[in-house]
């Protein structure tokens, strides 16, 4: 079941202002923000692969077919913006929303249709296009990431801000390692 983003993040769970505390910059010294916000996105990218879940709201699609039962789809789910098929005629169709249900608060998040699936052209590989949000955000689109997440985003961008090359010389490298997997291990969905 290929999961791509369509939408890539545009907020993050941890603020500039909050990197800059982490890493004592000054907030007059402007001249790394970009790098500041790019070992943000990486960091919090990180955590994702890590823990299997979604801290920042983003659009996803999934693409393949019907699964029998519920499809899941992604933890932190928020919505599914629509469901869309190939028919037995390879014509586009829409699922309708009053045909399934979106279970958003089970740990993996699912569609689930209330009878069955439609039947889809049998020659296409990946007949069914779901759209859908995730993330750790509220009703407004604030940041509801949880705040071990956000420290190990700290930790790290704050570790790659201060060493920039590949390799640590000291034993600083596995300390954050260690830090940093121990802040995200409650956090994680195995068997994602």
């Amino acid at each position: 079941m290929p999961i791509i983003t369509l939408e890539p993040a545009t907020t993050e769970p941890v603020l500039l202002e909050e990197v800059r505390a982490q890493c004592r910059i000054d907030s007059d010294i402007t001249d790394e923000d970009a790098l500041l916000q790019g070992l943000i996105s990486t960091a919090r990218e990180y955590c994702e692969k890590h823990t299997g879940r979604h801290f920042a709201a983003k659009t996803l699609h999934y693409i393949g077919n019907w699964c029998a039962g519920k499809i899941e789809l992604s933890p932190n789910l928020k919505t599914v913006s629509f469901i869309q098929y190939r028919d037995h005629d390879n014509e586009q169709q829409s699922f309708p929303d009053t045909e399934y249900y979106v279970d958003s608060a089970s740990l993996m998040g699912a569609v689930i249709p209330f009878s069955t699936w439609p039947s889809t052209y049998p020659a296409h590989p990946q007949p069914v296009t779901i759209e859908f949000e995730v993330g750790d955000t509220d009703e407004s689109g604030n940041s509801s990431c949880p705040y071990g997440v956000k420290q190990a985003i700290l930790l790290l961008v704050a570790h790659w801000y201060e060493n920039r090359s590949a390799v640590a010389f000291s034993g600083t490298s596995k300390e954050v390692e260690y830090s940093v997997s121990a802040l995200l291990a409650p956090h994680r969905v195995l068997n994602v």
